[in-house]
């Protein structure tokens, strides 16, 4: 399939495999050895759509040169150090390998990163973003980064993702989903790029916590002091926040929106990304 532009790879749920096979042991899809036997390939977008317990091997006889789209999730790995030359856009979601465990250059090294989107998805099994692995992002293939959605992350420090968000200066669009668990800083606030014109946040506590409802209250006036009354103001805000956080702070927002000619959206906007 030479000709093929854009590949999108999900769960085999009908078929089986073709060699014997032992009662309890894993599958693992190998479809470029069937799709692509001989190496040729023109894609240029890559994703994979997998369960998180499904192995898959990638750039086994796909070439990554010429890949600027790819999405990785599920058990994936690769089968040799990548040169993604053109790499554009890369998405991560539920990755179960130790995929995040690398620092980026040690995959992407040669990539110029536009966006960069992540989400741990549903499964406990998915491996979570850490400092590692966001700073060698932000230092390395990501340092020209328009666009950046992190979506339910609780190992990032606070320190960390302040000294990231200075270090984007080119960064336009910025969705982030916290899940706290002993604490809550607002710095990050205050280390938004001023070329942020669509910023959307979520905050939310881990099942085994309690809310930092203190936390959250003074994170919303830091959010109103050093963003909300920016000028020149942004173009889009979404906040879902608790009601007894903003308590009565909704409707001094919209007003505050409407004066300055930006769109709010108070709410759930999570579904819109899709990670």
């Amino acid at each position: 399939m030479p000709s093929l532009r854009r590949l999108r790879v999900f769960d085999c749920r009908r078929g089986g495999p073709t060699r014997d096979f032992v009662p309890g042991a894993r599958l693992s899809l190998q479809f470029e050895l069937a799709m692509f036997p001989s190496g040729r390939s023109g894609l240029h977008s890559y994703e994979l759509y997998l369960e998180p317990s499904t192995q898959a091997v990638v750039f086994q006889t796909i070439s990554p040169a010429n890949i600027q789209v790819l999405r990785l999730s599920g058990r994936v790995r690769f089968s040799k150090t990548l040169q993604v030359l053109s790499l554009s856009h890369l998405a991560i979601r539920c990755v179960t390998s130790n995929h995040l465990d690398h620092r980026m250059e040690e995959q992407f090294n040669h990539s110029n990163l536009q966006s960069f989107r992540y989400a741990q998805g549903n499964n406990r099994m998915g491996s979570e973003i850490t400092d590692r692995y966001f700073q060698s992002l932000v230092s390395g293939p990501g340092a020209g980064l328009r666009k950046l959605v992190l979506l339910g992350c609780s190992k990032l420090t606070y320190t960390s993702l302040a000294s990231c968000l200075r270090s984007l200066p080119l960064l336009e669009y910025f969705a982030l989903s916290l899940v706290t668990i002993r604490e809550l800083r607002s710095s990050f606030i205050t280390a938004l790029p001023a070329s942020i014109i669509v910023f959307k946040l979520k905050i939310s506590n881990a099942w085994y916590t309690d809310p930092l409802l203190q936390q959250e209250t003074e994170l919303c006036d830091e959010l109103e002091a050093s963003f909300l009354r920016r000028q020149p103001p942004p173009q889009s805000v979404s906040l879902n926040l608790r009601d007894s956080v903003l308590s009565g702070r909704d409707v001094h927002w919209r007003m505050l929106a409407r004066a300055s000619g930006y769109s709010l959206t108070l709410g759930p906007w999570e579904q819109s990304e899709n990670v």
